[in-house]
Formats: structure tokens, C-alpha cells, sequence
């Protein structure tokens, strides 16, 4: 089955769904400095922050916060790992970070020793790459060709019941 990526609205911001997802990604994600029940509060429109929600038969599974203007990424995470959620957030935010003029998407690994390396290899994988040689910093550009077709896309926007 395939992912649908939305923006978290109101309605999703207040319903026992997404504070189930939040709570989830929690617990599976350990994080030194960041933490995913921090946005629990967190609209959209609050401060140039994007927040994103996946979603796989009507069930949330994933979310991505990133201030899409500077193309970085604050923190994303799955319920369902390796299964093309997160990607598919990533694909959703450089969409609109392209809009917003970014030319490179960026993020700064946050989790604990023990995840670490599983982190950094799911940004490999899409197409991240280390900054200056640092085992933290990570970004990937937008092709211009992303650029070009971003311009033409149809918003990410769906309804996902919580």
C-alpha cells in the first residue's frame, strides 16, 4: 500500500491519533537533544516550521518537522521502519522546501550512540551526504530538475483521520 503525505492542521493537531504517533516515535526513537513530543503543540504556521504527517491505511506512521525556507530538517521518524515512510517524508518537505527557495535539504544527526549509525545510513540512502567530513551534519541538494517540476506540483495536502 502506498504513503500519503499531509501537513498537520488543526484538526490533526488535537486528535488522540496524532498524540498516539508522537508517543510512538518517542519510544522508538531515542534522541540526545530533540525530542518528538516537543511538537505535540506545534502548528504549522508556528515560527517558518513545516510539520508533516504519513500515513498508510489510515493509520499515521510517520512525521517530519523542517523549516522548509532554510531546507532543514529538525527531526523525522516512522512507526513502521524501512518501509519507504520516512522517504517519503523527505521527498514531501524537499517539495516544499523547494517552493520556499531552498536549494539543499540539511539535518543534523541527534540520536544517541545506538542509533546513530542507523540514522546515518537512512540519510545515505536518501541521497544525504556528510558536511565538511562531519559525522553529524548531512545535506543533499534539490536538482534543479526538482526544482523545475516542484514548481509545477500539486500540493502533499490530504485528509487523514486521526
Amino acid at each position: 500500500m502506498g504513503v500519503w503525505v499531509g501537513v498537520v492542521d488543526s484538526a490533526l493537531l488535537a486528535s488522540p491519533g496524532y498524540r498516539a504517533l508522537i508517543e510512538r516515535l518517542q519510544q522508538l526513537h531515542p534522541l540526545q537533544d530533540s525530542r518528538f513530543d516537543r511538537w505535540l503543540c506545534v502548528r504549522t504556521s508556528d515560527r517558518g516550521v513545516l510539520c508533516l504527517v504519513a500515513a498508510r491505511d489510515s493509520r499515521l506512521v510517520g512525521f517530519l518537522a523542517g523549516r522548509p525556507r532554510q531546507g532543514h530538517i529538525a527531526l523525522v521518524g516512522s512507526s513502521e521502519p524501512r518501509s519507504g515512510v520516512g522517504s517519503a517524508l523527505i521527498d514531501s518537505f524537499a517539495r516544499h522546501a523547494a517552493m520556499a527557495g531552498a536549494a539543499e535539504l540539511t539535518v543534523v544527526l541527534d540520536s544517541g550512540r545506538e542509533g546513530r549509525w542507523e540514522r546515518r545510513r537512512f540519510f545515505e540512502v536518501n541521497e544525504f551526504s556528510s558536511v565538511g567530513g562531519s559525522a553529524l551534519h548531512f545535506a543533499r541538494p534539490i536538482p534543479q530538475d526538482r526544482l523545475d517540476r516542484c514548481m509545477a506540483c500539486s500540493s502533499d495536502q490530504v485528509s487523514i483521520s486521526g
